[in-house]
């Protein structure tokens, strides 16, 4: 019952950044983007293994919130 069974690897950097650019090359827009987990499915626990060995893991990767651009507009100066 507990195969094929979900390995996970996660991203080193919480997020990552894709730059947008229009017909003439020029940067328009650069978004912020939660970076995602990769899978791999494992048939057995020879598999298993081997893949935890290669660094996977079975907890899923849950992304953080992005950071509040505007958390700073507000605060009081110290």
């Amino acid at each position: 019952m507990e195969f094929p069974r979900v390995v996970y690897k996660h991203p080193r950097e919480p997020f990552r950044k894709i730059e947008h650019r229009n017909t003439q090359h020029e940067v328009v827009d650069i978004e912020t983007v939660p970076s995602e987990h990769m899978t791999r499915l494992v048939a057995d626990e020879k598999e298993l293994k081997k893949a935890i060995a290669e660094g996977w893991v079975l907890k899923p990767y849950i992304a953080p919130a992005l950071p509040d651009l505007n958390a700073d507009l507000y605060e009081a100066s110290k």
